[in-house]
């Protein structure tokens, strides 16, 4: 899977996004966020490519807050870049683990794609912040 720079960049924006969304990290705590978010994120896609991505859901929404938190700031992701009938349920780990589970086979492999190039972007955004 090779992304095209252009759609890099705007994942990446797109990923910052929903990191100053959902973790709000401000200045007067210096940009930080908690460093568990990297650890997770980083398994997030070696675990999609050994297990699959419904295995994959079904773990990081049924494990730490964390965990969900990160599943809620890739469905803001798949949610803002227009993947079909991606409503809010995106926004949450257990909406985005059902609407994943009622997919048809070619729609579940375009969404695993999405979702992948969403967590390297996003693995990419979160390393930018001061972790604690």
């Amino acid at each position: 899977m090779k992304m095209e720079r252009q759609r890099y960049e705007h994942l990446l924006q797109l990923a910052d996004n929903a990191v100053q969304t959902v973790l709000a990290p401000v200045p007067e705590n210096e940009y930080r966020i908690d460093s568990q978010y990297n650890g997770h994120i980083a398994a997030f896609g070696v675990s999609v490519l050994m297990s699959g991505i419904k295995p994959t859901l079904a773990f990081f929404k049924g494990s730490t807050a964390e965990t969900k938190t990160i599943l809620e700031l890739l469905g803001r992701m798949v949610i803002a870049e227009g993947f079909p009938h991606a409503g809010e349920n995106y926004a949450t780990a257990d909406g985005l683990y059902a609407t994943v589970v009622s997919m048809n086979a070619a729609r579940e492999s375009e969404f695993k794609t999405l979702v992948l190039e969403c967590a390297v972007a996003l693995k990419h955004v979160i390393r930018t912040y001061n972790l604690n």
